[in-house]
């Protein structure tokens, strides 16, 4: 490390399973500790490369595992568990199916609870937002762009939902108020947004040409493209054979052997 200029830090204990390693990257935490993990105490493995970094390193010492009280980890073991179910097929589809439910059910957010009171509702207001200036910061992690097409247009006091963000949380808003843009906003950004505007909307149309063109193309070979059936072949994989082995065409019930024909 000297020769190379580079200098030396302590990794501190880690384990196969750490989220976080002192003097390690976030990004190269996974890499890190799964290559290290089959290194012995005092062995100096090749070194280990992430997409940022490369690390050499070396096992100074090895601790045995120890099983800690469950008191003491109770909570964390609660949190793993929940969160594992979470990431469910099972339990998406069950939110799912509440959301739809409650949807099919309510229209006012005050409603949720007095309706579905097994239902956990946390409540809470946004910042100011548009469809094409949204702050993720506020810990909203959703589609302004969806929000928009259920509740753009509409009077404060508008219900919409289920809103499903990115990571599997379920939403349901109320609008409180809505600011059409001014002609001002209008003189001030239209210059600046016109391109991308244009080529969104240009985007979009190219698109629902091509979807034109290849129903087109598809609705045109169903009528003029000839359809051939190997009858030969469907009586292989069915086993209806005759004495020889061969295709038994007329145990098919066809009227006509010929390619394309039959009965």
């Amino acid at each position: 490390a000297a020769d190379a200029g580079v200098e030396v830090h302590d990794s501190g204990y880690f384990t196969s399973a750490s989220g976080e390693i002192d003097n390690v990257a976030p990004e190269d935490t996974f890499t890190f500790r799964t290559q290290f993990a089959a290194v012995d105490e005092g062995e100096l493995p090749e070194p280990v490369q992430t997409p940022r970094n490369i690390y050499v390193g070396q096992i100074v010492e090895v601790t045995e595992p120890e099983l800690p009280p469950f008191e003491d980890v109770a909570e964390e073991v609660r949190e793993d568990a929940e969160n594992a179910y979470r990431n469910t097929v099972a339990y998406r589809e069950s939110v799912a199916e509440l959301a739809q439910e409650i949807a099919d059910s309510v229209n006012d957010l005050d409603d949720i609870a007095s309706e579905f009171p097994d239902v956990i509702v946390e409540t809470g207001e946004t910042e100011a937002f548009s469809v094409g200036d949204f702050d993720y910061g506020m810990g909203l992690f959703w589609n302004p762009r969806e929000i928009h097409a259920q509740l753009g247009g509409r009077e404060p006091g508008a219900f919409a939902g289920p809103i499903h963000d990115f990571l599997g949380q379920v939403y349901f808003l109320e609008l409180l108020e809505s600011t059409p843009p001014s002609e001002e906003d209008w003189e001030e950004r239209y210059p600046e947004e016109r391109d991308s505007i244009r080529d969104r909307l240009l985007a979009q149309r190219r698109q629902e040409v091509m979807l034109d063109y290849t129903e087109s193309l598809y609705l045109t070979a169903l009528e003029t493209v000839p359809v051939e059936t190997n009858w030969a072949a469907f009586a292989n994989m069915l086993g209806i054979v005759d004495e020889d082995g061969a295709p038994d065409l007329e145990a098919l019930g066809l009227a006509e052997v010929g390619t394309g024909a039959g009965g």
